[in-house]
Order: structure tokens, then C-alpha cells, then sequence
């Protein structure tokens, strides 16, 4: 398809806009920018990775390409065809989280309505509650005393809660966390909350993580980070008992809390609005 415009002299400028499709997509079909999707050999150059899984990878794939007394095959394009996927057992996102990210940025009225979503929503600060539990608690007291004493003890409840979160992350307040997870949840579909605990089990950090960096285990038993030459693994929330399955029993993994915008075309992750909006942002 051709678009013609008409120049101030009525000469005609026409622009080819046929594969706009091709380098206007979100799909998952471009590789050059998906960390998971190098190759083994690649993958195995990343730090992080226990020596026993190591050898494991090394064991399954090799036996996966031999025969009988070890004759082996020599088709180059199956090794090539091993990514990072295959060999942390994750599940490929259904769009591409890394031009998704780039789009955010790019795109003045996404940008805009992304901004827009997030200073409203959590740009604005948190509060506690009381559960209709706390409420029905206190309805049930009767003398004013003892229920002006609930009241202030549950406000400095509150007040601990608040100032002790701002202690879990050195670098950011927690609403400036809050604002970074909900950021990649608009742009990507995705947000990852890091939790990090102290040696007596109780939680110590809270952090963000970028969406783009981080990819969903196959069996829901965790997460994976490609990032800066290194793979990390990370269980889920309150899952303090599983093995890191990467780096081996000697490596305590932080946990991840996963908020994603639900579709259901995919049980694993989410998608962000401006999918739906695809053909019109690249219009504009």
C-alpha cells in the first residue's frame, strides 16, 4: 500500500507503507532482543549457573543427539535451535517484552497515558485499611475508654508499618517502587515486586524488578533473570522451601511477587492495553 502526498508545487511524494506490519510488531517472531533466546553455547557463558546444573544440561542435551555407541548427529541447526527457554524450562512471552518496553518510550501517547495511569494510581501515596474484621472488632467494644485505646494502638500500628517499609529499600521509597512495578505493568502487561529476607526468615527488602528481564518457569515454580551476563533464579512469594534449581541448594533465592493485566489468551503473563490499540499506534 502507498500513501501519496501532495507537495506545495501539486508534485507527488509517495511513501511505501506496505510492510509496516513487518517492522511494526509485537510478536514474539523477533529474536535479536530477547536475551532468553541465545544459544546453548552462549548460555552457558552466563554466571550464576551451579555446576550441577551444568552438568545436567550438558548430560540431557547430548544424550538428546545420539544413537548407538554414542554415534552422535552433526545437524549444526539443532544445537541452534536450543535456547534459554528449553534450558531453564520457562514459558516464551506471547509478545516481545523488550519492544514493548522500547514502545513506552517512543510513542507520545502511550507514554502519556502510562504516566497518566500510574501517577493516579500509586503516584498518589498508599494507606491501611481496616478490614471489616477490625471494624466488627471494634463495634463490638462498648466502653468508650477501651475503645479510644484500640483506635490509637491501631494508629501507631499504622505508623510503624509505614515508616518500617521505607527502611526495606535503601535506593527507592516503597511508593517509588510501587511506581516503577506499575510502569512495566502498563507497558509490558508485567510487574515484578522483589522480596528479599533476612537470615531469621523475615522480609528485609522490597524492591523492583524490570519486566523485560524476567521470564515465568514452566511448572509456576518460580522465575528467571537474564540480565548483564548473569542468570538468577527466584521462587514464589512465600515459597521459602523450594531448591533454586539453577545455582543449587548453597544459593537462597528471593521471591517475586508476579502482578500481571489478565488476558485469556495466556495463563502466564499479562498484556498491556496498547495491544489492542496495536494498528492505530502504528498509524501514528
Amino acid at each position: 500500500m502507498t500513501v501519496e502526498f501532495l507537495g506545495e508545487d501539486n508534485s507527488e511524494n509517495i511513501i511505501d507503507i506496505s510492510n509496516t506490519a513487518d517492522w511494526f510488531s509485537f510478536k514474539k517472531d523477533d529474536k535479536n532482543n530477547d536475551p532468553f533466546a541465545v544459544g546453548l553455547e552462549d548460555l552457558k557463558k552466563f554466571r550464576g549457573l551451579g555446576s550441577s546444573f551444568k552438568r545436567r544440561i550438558n548430560r540431557e542435551f547430548s544424550k538428546s543427539f545420539t544413537g548407538i555407541d554414542e554415534t552422535g548427529t552433526q545437524q549444526n541447526l539443532l544445537a541452534q535451535a536450543i535456547t534459554g527457554y528449553a534450558m531453564f524450562d520457562l514459558i516464551e512471552p506471547p509478545y516481545n517484552q523488550e519492544y514493548l518496553s522500547k514502545i513506552y518510550e517512543i510513542s507520545t501517547y502511550n507514554y502519556a497515558a502510562i504516566n497518566a495511569k500510574v501517577a493516579n494510581i500509586v503516584g498518589l501515596g498508599y494507606d491501611f485499611v481496616e478490614t471489616k474484621k477490625t471494624n466488627d472488632a471494634f463495634d463490638s467494644i462498648t466502653d468508650d475508654k477501651q475503645l479510644e485505646r484500640a483506635r490509637r494502638k491501631l494508629n501507631k500500628l499504622r505508623q510503624d508499618v509505614h515508616a518500617w517499609l521505607d527502611t526495606t529499600n535503601d535506593e527507592d521509597t516503597f511508593t517509588q517502587t510501587l511506581i516503577k512495578v506499575y510502569t512495566d505493568l502498563e507497558a509490558t502487561g508485567n510487574g515484578y515486586i522483589e522480596i528479599g529476607r533476612t537470615t531469621g526468615g523475615d522480609i528485609g527488602y522490597i524492591g523492583h524488578i524490570p519486566a523485560k528481564t524476567m521470564r515465568v518457569r514452566r511448572l509456576r515454580d518460580g522465575f528467571v533473570q537474564l540480565l548483564y551476563g548473569k542468570a538468577v533464579y527466584f521462587s514464589n512469594f512465600g515459597d521459602n522451601e523450594v531448591e533454586n534449581p539453577i545455582a543449587g541448594q548453597e544459593d537462597r533465592p528471593n521471591e517475586i511477587i508476579h502482578l500481571k493485566k489478565y488476558t485469556p489468551m495466556n495463563n502466564y503473563y499479562g498484556i498491556p492495553d496498547i495491544i489492542a490499540a496495536q494498528v492505530a499506534l502504528a498509524g501514528n
